[in-house]
């Protein structure tokens, strides 16, 4: 994934978050929101090798996981403020996939990697065969880090 391209998308999705939760802003609130997302997104010095969004809620515009040189952050449009959260790199977890097999065939597939520092405890994606692309640079860290330990 392109970093400008990831940059773009991800400064899209909370400003589409924003527009549902705010119909007709005024324009000095946007253009806010607008400089905190991209002092947000600046923030992340190194090139965005994987992000995935979470929805939004009633407090805030949506979270971003990224994955940047190696390292991991979150990015949390919150409505009254901006939290930007730096986990940095997760050596010495433990790396599991398990799939789901239909009638022999993959369905479905689940990375899971814990480790104490990660957000939550550990990194977890279910996807679709389809969705293989984009993951492999998520997935292919999480390996990474997972063998460091060894």
């Amino acid at each position: 994934m392109a970093d400008e391209g990831s940059r773009e998308r991800i400064f899209k999705d909370f400003e589409t978050a924003f527009f549902e939760r705010h119909k007709n802003p005024v324009r000095d609130f946007h253009q806010s929101f607008v400089v905190s997302v991209e002092t947000a997104l600046a923030a992340i010095a190194e090139p965005i090798e994987f992000y995935d969004m979470k929805a939004s809620d009633a407090e805030s515009y949506g979270t971003a996981f990224v994955l940047a040189g190696g390292r991991v952050y979150t990015l949390r449009a919150g409505v009254e403020k901006f939290e930007i959260t730096y986990f940095g790199e997760l050596p010495g977890g433990d790396y599991a996939e398990e799939l789901k097999l239909d009638d022999g065939e993959i369905v479905e597939a689940t990375l899971r990697y814990s480790h104490i520092r990660a957000p939550g405890g550990s990194i977890e994606y279910s996807l679709a065969p389809r969705d293989e692309g984009r993951f492999e640079p998520l997935r292919k860290q999480l390996r990474d880090w997972a063998n460091a330990k060894r």
